[in-house]
Order: C-alpha cells, then structure tokens, then sequence
C-alpha cells in the first residue's frame, strides 16, 4: 500500500511540473469560393480542448485542437502531441467535412499541417509555433 501512496505521489508531482505551451499560428484556406485567414493562440494543457471559430457566410466552420505530453524518454517532455481537427457545415448547398492530424509540436520549431485531401476543393492549412506559456501568478 505504501509503494503505491509513493508511486502515486511521484505520478502528480511530475505530472504538476509542465508546463503549459502556448500555440500560436494561422489557420487558413478556402470551402467553396470563400477564403480565409484566421489567427489564432491558444494555451494547452495535457488533457485540455481548444476551438476556433471562423466566421464565414453561410458556413459553420471551427478548428479544434486536443492535447497530451509526448515523452521519448524520461519524466521531461520533449514536445506536446496536438490533436488538430476541422468541423465544416453548411445547408445550402449540404456540405459535411471533418478532418484531422496529430502533430508533435516541439517548442520554438514552426510547423505547418494540411487537413485536406490531394487535390481538394476545400483547403484547410495550419501554420503554428509552440512556445513555453508564460507563468500565471
């Protein structure tokens, strides 16, 4: 019993020493004929959800992001693994997409994900950085 009480403390205490990352980048493309450029910053925690809306005519569109530490090895992360997915409706004409990628977001390297098919008519691009987030007193 008392390994375990040991064992779990150990788990919290490394869990509570990450630190958050802050994503900040550009989401844009084109659904339909519309384009758009949508910045963006979003703090992640492991565990935590983030959503974007867009604003465009006619068209419900948001990017969502998910996230959880990446270890390689030992108890310090080496990135944070970004579950990034696009919900996109509209009724006139009907269009119903979702798409998704998990990147590995290393901090200070700029990446950029593309969420749509070769090709595509409707074109969703994500150019983002992920940096320590600043301290909450």
């Amino acid at each position: 019993m008392f390994r375990f009480l040991l064992l779990l403390l150990l788990t919290l205490t490394l869990a509570a020493e990450e630190p958050p990352v802050v994503l900040k980048g550009q989401f844009r493309g084109k659904v339909r004929d519309k384009t758009f450029d949508e910045a963006f910053e979003a703090r992640m925690e492991p565990g935590e959800n983030n959503e974007i809306r867009v604003e465009l005519e006619g068209i419900d569109l948001n990017l969502g992001m998910s996230s959880k530490w990446h270890y390689t090895t030992g108890a310090t992360p080496d990135g944070i693994l970004v579950n990034f997915y696009v919900k996109c409706r509209a009724e006139e004409p009907k269009l119903r997409l979702q798409r998704n990628a998990c990147v590995l977001a290393e901090p200070a390297k700029k990446s950029t994900v593309e969420l749509h098919e070769k090709d595509a008519e409707n074109l969703f691009i994500i150019e983002f950085e992920a940096d320590k987030a600043a301290a909450t007193p």
